[in-house]
C-alpha cells in the first residue's frame, strides 16, 4: 500500500512525554488513564499541527479524544491506533509514537501500549483511510515483525525505513 509515503522522520516520537503515575498497571484509576490519554492524544495533535496538517488545534484534540472515549482504539498486543475523521484535518496525516514503559490505554487485552500510530484525515477520505487501517491492522496482526522493528528502531529513519519494506 506503501503507507510510508506519507510517514515523516518528523512525525515519529522514539519516547512519548506522557508517563504513567502507576507503572506496569493497564488498569490504573479511571483519572489517570483519562490523564495518559489525553497526554498521548496531545503530543500527537502537536506533531499534526507542526506539520501543517491542522486547521484548529483545540478542536482537533477534541475530536480525537472524543473518539477515543468512545471506544479505545488500543488493539491489543501492545499496539493502539488513535484516530478521527475530523474538520480539522487538511489532509490524511500519520504519526508514530513510542512508549518503552508502556501506557495504559484501554487495550482489548488489559496489556499496556507501547507502539501507537495516530492517523487524522479529514471525513471525506472514507474509503482510502479504512484501506489504511486495515492494511496497518493486518500488518501488525499476522506478524510481529513490524511491532519488534519499532521497539528496536533507533532513529525514526529506521521506523520509515521498516514501513517502505514491510507495507
Amino acid at each position: 500500500m506503501r503507507i510510508h509515503r506519507f510517514l515523516k522522520e518528523s512525525a515519529i516520537v522514539l519516547s512519548l512525554k506522557t508517563f504513567p503515575n502507576y507503572p506496569d498497571d493497564p488498569h490504573p484509576p479511571k483519572e489517570e488513564l483519562a490523564r495518559v490519554q489525553e497526554g498521548v492524544i496531545g503530543e500527537f495533535s502537536d506533531l499534526f499541527n507542526a506539520a501543517g496538517n491542522v486547521s484548529n488545534l483545540t478542536k482537533l484534540r477534541s475530536d480525537l479524544l472524543a473518539r477515543e472515549q468512545r471506544t479505545s482504539t488500543a488493539i491489543g498486543k501492545g499496539i493502539a491506533f488513535p484516530h478521527v475523521r475530523t474538520q480539522q484535518a487538511r489532509r490524511f496525516s500519520i504519526a508514530i509514537g513510542r512508549s518503552e514503559p508502556g501506557l495504559p490505554f484501554g487495550a482489548l487485552d488489559d496489556q499496556l501500549v507501547h507502539v501507537f500510530v495516530a492517523m487524522i484525515t479529514p471525513p471525506h477520505d472514507d474509503k482510502f483511510f479504512l484501506k489504511v487501517e486495515q492494511t496497518l491492522a493486518e500488518s501488525f496482526a499476522f506478524s510481529t515483525d513490524l511491532y519488534d522493528a519499532i521497539m528496536n528502531a533507533e532513529t525514526p529513519g529506521e521506523i520509515v525505513r521498516v514501513f517502505s519494506q514491510t507495507i
